[in-house]
């Protein structure tokens, strides 16, 4: 399917292996580095969800068509100077029950200096729940599973999910393009940017300081309420009756209604139009 934002900026249009070589270098340091890569392999042992969880770097997580009962993580460490740092960091894979988690832990605080990008290849039947980081950029792409992808300080995207995904992010971009349906997507600084094919519920999407933009599914029931502070609200293209329209604030009934989807910027516009 082809996406429908049309104002995504090139860096997200990331995908297959130049998605991964694309965020391995993302650290944000300048200057001389020291650099350590790895792969590893980690048996599912029945699992049949994952969670990554990054402190200080990037992570992306991909289907591998070759794997079936275990997952690849190639792990690139950066650091600037001291490059005897890098014994103190290391992955702690732990399963329970259903579960597989893959954390990066610093033993140390000095330690905390390091960079690690995660690049993880997984089986494709392989649920994908969460994936997050401190630091760094997280896209979580052509997988299964309901996924909450999430940073703190970097872009948040979900592409090509096969469940209904939440994009988060405190300074970054919250996107989700080409998923089965979408439960929330939210940003402190940046910008939101969503299709939406499907919800099974309240929607919110919410940025403090930027843009929300979501294209919607022609045949999607739903209420709208859009509203910004300081901004533009703009709907388009989509049979939407209309209870209220003004420049800030738009209210409607898409479709036949039922879940609400709020779309709130305090310092940005709003737009939402149809999903080609």
């Amino acid at each position: 399917m082809d996406s429908a934002l049309h104002t995504r900026r090139s860096m997200l249009a990331l995908g297959g292996t130049a998605g991964l070589a694309a965020l391995a270098g993302c650290t944000g340091f300048t200057g001389a580095t020291s650099t350590a890569e790895s792969t590893e392999s980690f048996p599912l042992d029945g699992a049949t969800q994952l969670t990554v969880e990054n402190k200080n770097g990037d992570v992306v997580v991909e289907p591998d068509a070759d794997l079936t009962d275990e997952i690849v993580v190639r792990t690139t460490k950066r650091v600037l100077g001291d490059a005897g740092l890098f014994g103190d960091v290391a992955l702690q894979v732990s399963s329970g029950g259903e579960r597989l988690e893959l954390e990066t832990v610093y033993e140390t605080n000095r330690a905390r200096r390091v960079s690690v990008t995660l690049a993880v290849a997984v089986p494709p039947e392989l649920a994908v729940e969460r994936a997050t980081t401190a630091n760094g950029d997280v896209q979580v792409s052509d997988v299964s599973g309901d996924a909450t992808v999430e940073s703190a300080n970097g872009d948040a995207v979900a592409e090509g999910v096969d469940g209904y995904v939440t994009v988060q992010s405190a300074n970054g971009d919250a996107v989700a393009r080409n998923c089965t349906g979408v439960d929330g997507a939210s940003t402190a600084n940046g910008s939101v940017e969503v299709e939406i094919r499907a919800i099974r519920g309240d929607v919110s999407l919410t940025a403090g300081n930027g843009d929300v933009e979501a294209a919607l599914a022609a045949d999607l029931d739903a209420d709208l309420v859009c509203s910004t502070a300081n901004g533009d609200v703009e709907v388009s293209g989509l049979d939407v009756t209309v209870s209220r329209d003004t420049d800030r604030r738009f209210e409607g009934t898409l479709g036949d209604g039922g879940n609400r989807i709020t779309a709130n910027s305090a310092n940005g516009d709003v737009e939402l139009y149809a999903l080609d």
